[in-house]
């Protein structure tokens, strides 16, 4: 049978028993070493896609927080737009004596103007307009470039009124022309 090289190379004289012994002790250490790599190495990997879907996690997090914060901040800014279109074309309502009623989110209001405010109310020259609480008249070009920034504050009292018209509860009942009382 043919020896190991370990072996022939002790009986040749080229390597001695104990350095022989070290280098088998070394390689079965190697050995071992290398299968706890071997498990170690699945499990560190796991560990770092963990870590990678973590931070994809946060990553996204924060982009919506962001987004959100994005949004707040534009509304803010929105609404400052309106405040001040507001405060720039408000009609004044010093000596207003007459109460104008309108209807704004299912409830009757009401404000106080005078009697060409009135007027221009019924004739559309003037909407009323909602800001900071508050209820103001303002021209129509003012008004368009509010609803283009928010179409809540804008009052359109003629699209109030077809919708009371739209809710009639007789609408699908025919009165006859005949009818003798």
């Amino acid at each position: 049978m043919s020896k190991s090289l370990q072996d022939q190379l002790i009986a040749a004289g080229l390597v001695d028993k104990k350095r022989a012994a070290a280098i088998d002790r070394e390689a079965r250490k190697q050995k071992r070493q290398s299968r706890k790599q071997g498990k170690r190495a699945p499990q560190e990997d796991e560990a770092a896609r963990r870590a990678r879907e973590a931070r994809a996690e946060k990553a996204a997090h924060d982009r919506e927080l962001e987004r959100k914060r994005q949004e707040k901040a534009e509304r803010k800014a929105l609404a400052a737009q309106v405040r001040q279109l507001v405060l720039t074309h408000r009609v004044d309502r010093r000596d207003a004596e007459i109460a104008h009623r309108f209807v704004h989110g299912g409830k009757v209001k009401q404000i106080y103007v005078n009697a060409s405010q009135h007027r221009e109310l019924a004739q559309g020259k003037l909407l009323v307009v909602r800001s900071a609480g508050k209820y103001d008249l303002v021209p129509p070009v003012a008004a368009d470039k509010i609803r283009e920034r928010d179409a809540s504050a804008v009052i359109d009292a003629a699209a109030a009124a077809q919708g009371e018209d739209r809710q009639d509860g007789y609408e699908g009942f025919e009165v006859p022309d005949d009818l003798m009382w």
